[in-house]
C-alpha cells in the first residue's frame, strides 16, 4: 500500500521515484517558466502550511519539501529557456487564485493521518 501524507504536498516531493526506463526529455524542451511558477507557488503554500501546522514530524517534512523547493526553482532560474518577465508576471497573476488540494479516495480517509 502506498503511503499517504497528512499533505499533499509533502508527497509530491517525498514520493519514491520510479526506476529509470529510458525516454529523456530534451534540455532545450523544458519550459522552466512555467516549473518556474509552480515552485514558487509551492513554496508559497508550504511556507503557510508550516505556520499553521503543529506536528513536528510534518514540520520537519513540509521544511524538507521546501529545500527541494527551493532548489528546483533556482535550476530552473539558471536555464536558458527561463524568462524572468513573463515568469514574474505569471507568478503575479495568479499567486492569489484559490488551489485546493488534490481529492482523496475514501480508503486514503482511514488512514491515520485523517
Amino acid at each position: 500500500m502506498a503511503k499517504f501524507y497528512k499533505h499533499n504536498i509533502i508527497g509530491k516531493y517525498k514520493a519514491v521515484k520510479p526506476v529509470f526506463k529510458g525516454g529523456l526529455t530534451n534540455y532545450t524542451s523544458i519550459d522552466s517558466t512555467r516549473k518556474w511558477v509552480e515552485y514558487a507557488l509551492d513554496m508559497l503554500d508550504i511556507n503557510n502550511l508550516i505556520l499553521v501546522e503543529k506536528d513536528w514530524d510534518v514540520k520537519m517534512d513540509l521544511r524538507f519539501c521546501l529545500t527541494k523547493a527551493e532548489n528546483k526553482k533556482e535550476w530552473h532560474q539558471q536555464h536558458p529557456n527561463f524568462d524572468s518577465k513573463r515568469a514574474r508576471l505569471l507568478y503575479d497573476t495568479v499567486k492569489h487564485l484559490p488551489r485546493k488540494e488534490a481529492q482523496h479516495s475514501k480508503d486514503d480517509l482511514n488512514d491515520k493521518y485523517y
